[in-house]
């Protein structure tokens, strides 16, 4: 596959650069996070994905515990990645990648049951809703209502916002949201 952006390429190789150093060095490549998003104001394009598509492709020779994906960010309707918009990240890069995948951004336990099921994730990452749902598990399994994190709190000193949030009790009124 010709990679065309001097840029795209310099940042696939330096990602399997990586991934080769960190099996190299310790056996296994445990983490490794490479961005379809690039650095700066960079825009994702056609291009882009074909990279992606690339270096997801080649990181099936390595040993990965699991690919985290991230969803659309954006909104990508009318563009080049607009098949990406919604599930199309995960239908569209399933079948590029042999291991094991974890999607995140925007999860709701209606939406992981449905991309598991469909055979897309393997696993799904909750992330933002743990911080307000500790017990998130057990709310999912109660079928409870789910509480919105505060996120002028989220990455400031202090508690507030992190360890306040009570747990569910099926009889006690609850004020969260779904």
């Amino acid at each position: 596959m010709a990679i065309r952006s001097p840029v795209i390429n310099v940042m696939a190789n330096a990602a399997l650069k990586a991934a080769r150093g960190l099996v190299r060095d310790f056996g296994e490549v445990e983490q490794l996070q490479v961005s379809i998003k690039g650095p700066g104001e960079f825009v994702s394009t056609a291009d882009t994905l074909e990279t992606s598509e690339y270096v997801i492709e080649r990181l099936n020779e390595y040993s990965l515990a699991h690919l985290l994906l991230m969803g659309a960010m954006a909104d990508l309707s009318g563009g080049p990645l607009s098949d990406l918009q919604g599930d199309g990240m995960f239908k569209h890069f399933r079948p590029r990648y042999r291991g094991t995948i974890i999607a995140n951004v925007g999860m709701t336990r209606e939406r992981g049951n449905q991309l598991i099921a469909d055979g897309l994730v393997d696993l799904v990452a909750f992330a933002e809703m743990f911080i307000a749902n500790p017990d998130l598990p057990q709310r999912f399994a109660a079928l409870a209502p789910i509480r919105r994190s505060d996120r002028a709190l989220h990455y400031t000193p202090g508690p507030h916002g992190y360890i306040d949030y009570p747990p569910y009790e099926p009889d006690a009124q609850t004020d969260g949201g779904t």
